[in-house]
């Protein structure tokens, strides 16, 4: 930063902010088509957002029942207005942030042209990709919950109100793409990747072959397994998301000559749904439990995943067979801006 900006402004920065600082740039918030003539941003994720309502109206000097688009773009222009010299860009550079479902104006004439669209199509301003598959799914009140399981897992909930200081510590806040409604998100790790591993150092020959015919074959041992694993453990090695701040790593216990390797397997299964299990209790004691869920991604392709997620944390479960899930939610979006 110091020698991109200059020792000053940094300077002036800690002095303001003290040195216990990390900065960085949200490639997500700035990589948009410019598709009208100019790039609006979608309300974003909290991810990692550890600001109280209470924070916000400190740093505003007003009072703030809730964190809406206009409130966010204020602390925005506030935190660029104040250090724009080390941030590196000026104010006027800033895009406005405008809610899902807004018609953002008609195609420009060279993209209308380079893609064959029709130059008087509407662009609908988006929203972020789980809260664009919550509206496919029909999540629109409380006790709907999204499981997503790819390489990382993540839960999400819908809320009914921007409460922040109702939430857990370490889930965060995202906007709906729907009014008055929110997400919250609990990252449960590289659930998915811990699998992968197992898989690449276990059963090499189903990681390296065909991914349809590995699943089927990986399949048919699972299910001659026994819940339990006959007493073998897994923590996940990006580390379990019940005790944050330790180092990432994890490994088996209780492994003994008699365990298989299909039990080996089932064991990171039943990992992943009890770190499930643990944010979903954290969700309940909150006063926002989740009573039905979809899980997309995939662990279901395994036909007994998605029945250990259901013995474990005892939450009806629905799978969908469509895989398109976000871009379809963002076409729901369009035509829920066009009032259709």
């Amino acid at each position: 930063l110091r020698q991109r900006v200059g020792d000053a402004a940094v300077d002036r920065f800690v002095r303001d902010h003290g040195s216990g600082f990390h900065f960085f740039m949200d490639p997500r918030s700035g990589v948009l088509s410019n598709l009208v003539g100019r790039v609006p941003l979608i309300p974003g994720s909290g991810s990692g957002n550890a600001r109280t309502l209470e924070d916000v109206a400190v740093t505003l000097g007003s009072p703030v029942d809730e964190v809406d688009a206009h409130v966010v773009g204020e602390l925005v222009r506030r935190l660029v207005v104040g250090h724009a010299d080390l941030i590196g860009i000026d104010p006027g550079q800033l895009a406005p942030i405008l809610p899902s479902q807004a018609v953002l104006g008609m195609l420009l004439p060279e993209v209308a042209g380079g893609t064959g669209l029709d130059p008087e199509t509407v662009v609908i301003n988006g929203g972020q990709d789980h809260a664009c598959e919550a509206l496919a799914l029909g999540m629109a009140s409380k006790g709907s919950g999204l499981l997503a399981c790819g390489t990382a897992w993540v839960i999400n909930g819908v809320a009914e109100s921007p409460a922040v200081g109702a939430l857990p510590g370490s889930m965060d806040l995202n906007h709906h793409v729907l009014p008055g409604r929110w997400i919250v998100s609990q990252f449960l790790g590289g659930l998915g990747a811990c699998l992968e591993w197992w898989l690449g150092q276990c059963a090499p020959e189903l990681a390296s072959g065909d991914r349809d015919a590995a699943w089927n074959s990986l399949n048919e041992a699972l299910l001659g397994t026994a819940p339990g694993c006959a007493g073998l453990l897994y923590l996940p090695q990006t580390g379990s998301r019940q005790v944050p701040g330790v180092a990432q790593r994890g490994g088996f216990a209780g492994l003994r000559l008699d365990h298989s390797r299909a039990d080996m397997g089932r064991a990171v299964m039943e990992a992943a749904a009890y770190e499930l299990r643990w944010a979903l209790d954290r969700l309940r004691d909150a006063g926002r439990a989740i009573d039905e869920m979809w899980m997309v991604g995939g662990a279901t392709r395994s036909p007994l995943w998605p029945q250990i997620v259901a013995d474990v944390t005892g939450v009806p479960l629905s799978l969908t067979q469509y895989a398109h899930g976000p871009a379809l939610g963002a076409a729901i979006l369009a035509g829920m801006g066009l009032g259709t």
